[in-house]
Order: C-alpha cells, then structure tokens, then sequence
C-alpha cells in the first residue's frame, strides 16, 4: 500500500512538471508570435502601399515627399526672400547711381561746409609758403601723417612720415620754399569727416618740381576742420596731362596773382 502511494505521487509530480512546461513553451510561443507580428517588414510596405494607393502618386514620389515633410522645419536662413534680394539689389544700384551723381555734382553736404574744408587746405598751403611753422601746427593734428607714392619710380615702395617734422623743419630754418597750388579740388563729407582729392603742382626754391594728385583727410573738431593725414604722388612727368585746359583759378588765391 506504502509503495503503491509513492508510485502514484511521483506520477502526479511528473504530470505537474510536464503541464508547467507545457504552459511555459504555450507562452513563450505566444511571445515570439508577437515579437514576429510587430516586426513584420510588410507591414510598413504595406502601410506605405495603401498610401500610394490612395493618394494616386507613385511610389518614388512619395518618397520624396516623405523626405521632404521630415525636412519641413528648417533654421532660419541668412538669405533673404527673393522679394527682399530683388529690393536690396535695387536700393544697391540706386546708392550706386547716387553715388557717381554725388561724385559728378554735389560731393558735399553744404556748399559752406565745402568751401570750409578748402579753407582749411587753403591756409596749410600758405602757411607753407610763408614758412608758419605756428600756422602749420594749428591746422593739423598731433599724430598728422603723410604718405608720398611714387607711380614713376618701379619698384620704390611709399615714403611715410610726419606733417610735423616740415615744421619742425621751419623753425630749425631747414626747411625750402614751397609754393603748391592745386586746382578742380572735389571734396567728399559725411558728418564730420572729409576727404580732399586735388591734382597740384609743386614749387622748390621757385622752380618747379613735380606734379601730382594730393588727398587731404580732414576731420571736424570742437569749432574747425582739422588735417589728420596728406598723401600724395609724386609724378615728374605728369605735369601737361594733370594741368587743367584754359588753366582753372588756382587754390590758394595768393597763387594767381603771378600765375601767368
């Protein structure tokens, strides 16, 4: 009877272990059928198929489509709508032309600002013909520079230097006699800054040395126009091609009266 009981309770334990197992594999099959159902690569085609269809288009161009949605939201661009550009474009050759007509007619805010800033280059040049080392030092500033090009030397690279060391020069009695007058001047000004383009010639010792073109920057400051910097090329043979036909009035006046 004893034995009969332990044959009939290992019967029962393997029964329990093999419908435990049995349930154990019904699950993990089930599990594996969903994993498989999930991932099924047909379903997106098919998704993606269904959308061809009912949309009409092809199947590459929904593709593209697809591709450019994703790309919807960009950063914002640095360049400005077409109308923009076009009106940009318009207001650039507008300031342009503006410009060459500034440069041809009025190249200066006000004509007494204009004859303002001449004055100022009118004195420094009498100033230098009379040897007014004061003169010259009241109308320039501290760190004033000077830069002379020489476009008929090759090779000969700009001589820079101080507008103060001419009146240093003077008042040490070192200095020659310079005598440059300059015509046709056309000033450029914004606010209070200005720029001077002139062709000139130069006299030493009363005889002439070489013509050129002057450029005079000025600024204004406090109650006067003010020389921060002269440049100028220094051209020999330039003289007949820069004089003026019918010989324009010379800058300063002092000038004319022995022009002949």
């Amino acid at each position: 009877m004893e034995d009969l009981s332990r044959r009939f309770n290992d019967i029962a334990r393997v029964f329990a272990i093999t419908a435990w197992g049995a349930v154990g594999l019904l699950v993990t099959i089930f599990g594996v059928s969903l994993l498989f159902k999930n991932n099924d690569p047909k379903k997106d085609q098919y998704t993606i198929e269904n959308l061809n269809k009912n949309s009409g288009v092809s199947k590459n161009t929904t593709k593209k489509t697809l591709k450019r949605d994703r790309t919807n939201i960009e950063p914002l661009s640095l360049e400005p709508p077409s109308l923009e550009a076009a009106s940009l474009e318009k207001r650039s050759l507008e300031k342009e032309t503006l410009s060459s007509k500034r440069l041809e007619t009025v190249t200066f805010e006000t004509a007494s600002e204009k004859e303002a800033i001449l004055t100022t280059i009118d004195n420094f040049f009498e100033a230098l013909a009379t040897s007014n080392a004061d003169a010259v030092e009241r109308l320039v500033s501290v760190d004033a520079n000077t830069i002379t090009v020489f476009p008929e030397n090759d090779g000969r690279p700009p001589r820079h230097g101080r507008v103060r060391a001419l009146s240093d020069s003077m008042r040490l009695n070192q200095a020659p006699k310079i005598e440059e007058p300059y015509w046709d001047p056309i000033v450029l000004q914004r606010k209070g800054l200005a720029v001077v383009w002139a062709p000139y010639e130069v006299w030493v010792n009363e005889r002439l040395s070489h013509c050129g073109i002057d450029v005079f920057t000025l600024s204004y400051q406090k109650t006067a126009w003010i020389i921060n910097s002269v440049q100028w090329t220094q051209e020999p043979s330039a003289c007949e091609e820069l004089w003026p036909e019918g010989r324009s009035v010379l800058r300063p006046s002092m000038f004319n009266e022995v022009d002949e």
